[in-house]
């Protein structure tokens, strides 16, 4: 390799530059390990006779200054990551959906036999961007010869060798699942008794779906193995990668028919349920009748996914390899459920009623038998006034999928997961200090290849989910006035909730966090910075099930709802509120483990402390005229702070808060017997969702991603037909 005064370049050097971005079309960039300039900002492309090099319409080399020493000078930074075509995929997918159901009930004499059957049908379509990035030459390259358009010599001729184009390709996704449920169950009174009804069912469901997805094939790709030392060989492509027209995305369909294809993998859901319960009288107290429920479950469920043939055969480019996942579960269960009248019609007690519920279980696939329990009471001061409180446990056995995953492996792009690619450039203050304390440069271009993600099924490693709860409230409910209000204090504790952490989830964990390292850090690999060829790059990302440590939230909810018939109508007026004291989450055993000096995310973006919603209804005859407002509260980061150092600039201001929001939704409704027909408008006045500065948050441009209680949308009509038949 040969510099632009005829100098050769080192192994070592070359493997420095071939990670630099020589240029790109509107997006579409190119790698070259054979003549590499970008060190001198010329932005050369071989032309299609594969002789002369052309300029790269559209490309800047990267610019980046400071304001520098006390706010002098003028920062400027500039890295285009888009191309023209950016702005055509989606956000929110596409989606239709179909749904038939159908109910049965006959009188049998003593015996009533009902039966249920539900079709639904949805189909989700999915139009992104990724790149493809293929390694092309050897024997076949496609670059025999160079000379600058200025007509100056660079070194003719050039030997073959490799090359990296860079170019857009669609990511598009076809998801159609069938759905069905049937179930038919047989009740009726136990002879012999007063009080005493028994019920059985037996039920069959099956979710069956296909998912095709657009990718690059391998064996097309002409991707030289990465693995051949020197790379001699490869497949030469079947189009010019380094046409401007291929760079740039603008002769997309043929790049699709040349290494695309479409395939398709199943996934089928199945469950076998049966069950009996019986309900009666047990016996009588002086407060009244003690009723009893107790039952018995059997649940058979099973997962088989079979992934496309590309899929196993690992003939796809950038994207998962996969094997079978196949698995089936069981469990059978006993419950009961006892409810006691313990004072009644007393002063100060127009009632007092415990409720006591227990079931046990046993599950094949964690070969462990457990049991989970609940406790109410309900205390009826007076009519208007009655008092209430709960106290139990829950259970959750790890998913077939969480359990049974057969072993995946996939890529992402080292800019959509690294966090510390040109940290030098970055407005988060603990990305500054942990990609430095990890040794990147704080100009670190990134890798130029995919990081490879595997994940895994957790069988015999996950553990169930389980938790607590406790709620306490007072519902007011006055006799002369149509008005009624209940206030609820609850407190919800989840241990080893299980959960998938993304590549991004994982990479942001570690070096976004107040505490580094940490123990999202040992969830990937990093080369060291004396790697040889690809020094620092995102190699592997293990996306495993974990179990989340603990989670709690503690807070209160309020309800309202008010009643009132008038000569233009009736008027309903119901709005709900909850304001959280406390939400804890804490990934790890510890809260620095967890890369957090404090494990309460209260108030932080995307958990806001209030939330609530007012709807007002007016019937009027066969009309319903509804105003509907719904209310976000103020959230905020809650790790960084309002002033920093941006650019060389000390005490910048930027933005940590997604203000508060307030939205309001119009809907008039018409009913008739057989059908009706609804029309609403969303966020009537067309507020925008709050916008926050950049490394305060994953955003969708300024918008905060996850914080999925504002409106992206803007203003939205929207209709409704239903018919009965």
């Amino acid at each position: 390799m040969w510099d632009q005064n005829g100098n050769r370049i080192d192994r070592q050097d070359r493997s420095i530059l071939a990670g630099t971005p020589l240029g790109g079309c509107s997006g579409g960039n190119l790698y070259i390990n054979t003549v590499i300039d970008a060190v001198y900002g010329r932005r050369y492309i071989p032309s299609p006779d594969g002789v002369t090099i052309g300029l790269i319409p559209g490309y800047r080399p990267r610019t980046n200054a400071n304001y520098g020493p006390g706010n002098t000078g003028q920062a400027y930074f500039e890295d285009v990551l888009n191309f023209d075509r950016f702005g055509e995929q989606q956000l929110i997918d596409r989606q239709e959906r179909f749904s038939v159901f159908a109910t049965s009930d006959f009188n049998l004499g003593a015996v009533n036999w009902t039966t249920d059957f539900l079709f639904n049908r949805r189909g989700t379509d999915t139009h992104r961007w990724r790149q493809f990035f293929p390694l092309t030459g050897g024997t076949t390259a496609i670059i025999p010869a160079y000379r600058y358009t200025d007509g100056s010599s660079f070194a003719s001729p050039v030997p073959s060798g490799i090359a990296q184009p860079v170019m857009p390709f669609p990511s598009d996704q076809k998801i159609r699942i069938n759905y069905y449920y049937l179930r038919t169950g047989l009740d009726g009174l136990i002879g012999g008794t007063d009080t005493w009804s028994w019920t059985t069912n037996l039920s069959y469901t099956r979710s069956d779906g296909d998912y095709s997805v657009l990718s690059i094939l391998k064996s097309k790709s002409g991707d030289v193995d990465p693995n051949l030392r020197p790379w001699t060989g490869g497949r030469s492509p079947s189009v010019n990668y380094f046409d401007p027209c291929y760079l740039s995305g603008q002769c997309m369909e043929q790049l699709v028919a040349a290494v695309g294809a479409w395939h398709t993998g199943n996934t089928v859901y199945d469950q076998y349920l049966i069950n009996a319960v019986a309900t009666g009288e047990v016996f009588n107290l002086p407060a009244g009748a003690v009723n009893m429920a107790i039952g018995a479950e059997y649940r058979n469920f099973g997962i088989n996914d079979q992934p496309s043939q590309q899929e196993r055969s690992g003939d796809l480019w950038g994207q998962s390899s996969a094997v079978v996942t196949k698995g089936r579960d069981h469990v059978k269960e006993i419950f009961t459920e006892v409810e006691v009248p313990l004072l009644k019609g007393l002063p100060a007690f127009e009632s007092l009623t415990l409720n006591m519920s227990a079931r046990a279980f046993d599950y094949a696939s964690v070969n462990k038998s457990d049991s989970v329990w609940k406790l109410g009471l309900g205390w009826q001061i007076i009519p208007a006034v009655r008092l209430r409180a709960t106290k139990g446990t829950s259970y959750r056995a790890p998913g077939l999928y969480e359990l049974y995953l057969g072993n995946l492996s996939s890529f992402v792009s080292q800019t959509s997961i690294d966090p510390c690619i040109n940290w030098g450039q970055s407005t988060n203050d603990f990305i500054r200090a942990n990609c430095a304390a990890a040794g990147v440069p704080d100009n670190f271009p990134g890798g130029t290849s995919s990081a490879t993600v595997i994940s895994q099924g957790g069988a015999g490693v996950l553990k169930p989910e389980t938790s607590s709860a406790k709620t306490a409230g007072i519902v007011f409910t006055p006799t002369s006035f149509p008005f009624s209000m209940a206030v609820d204090y609850f407190e919800y504790t989840v241990r080893n909730q299980i959960a998938q952490l993304t590549a991004a989830t994982i990479l942001g964990g570690c070096y976004g966090a107040q505490v580094y390292p940490n123990q999202f850090c040992s969830l990937f690999v990093r080369n060291p910075p004396n790697h040889p060829t690809a020094p620092n790059k995102i190699e592997t990302v293990y996306q495993k099930y974990v179990n989340v440590n603990r989670q709690k939230v503690r807070g209160y909810d309020l309800l309202g709802r008010y009643d009132g018939d008038f000569s233009f109508g009736k008027l309903e007026v119901e709005g709900q509120a909850t304001y959280m004291m406390e939400d804890f989450e804490e990934f790890f055993s510890t809260s620095a483990a967890s890369g957090f000096s404090t494990s309460n995310r209260n108030g932080a973006i995307g958990r806001p402390k209030v939330v609530g919603n007012l709807r007002t209804t007016l019937k009027r005859g066969d009309w319903s005229w509804t105003w509907y407002m719904n209310y976000v509260g103020r959230t905020k980061s809650l790790t960084l702070q309002p002033t920093f150092t941006y650019f060389g600039w000390t005490n910048a201001v930027r933005d940590i808060v997604a203000e508060s929001r307030l939205y309001h939704t119009l809907s008039v409704r018409y009913d008739q017997p057989k059908w009706s027909a609804l029309f609403g408008i969303q966020n009537v006045t067309d507020k925008a969702p709050p916008t926050v500065s950049s490394g305060v948050a994953t955003r969708y441009g300024n918008v905060p991603a996850f914080a999925t209680q504002y409106d992206l949308l803007g203003r939205t009509f929207y209709t409704q037909v239903s018919f009965k038949f």
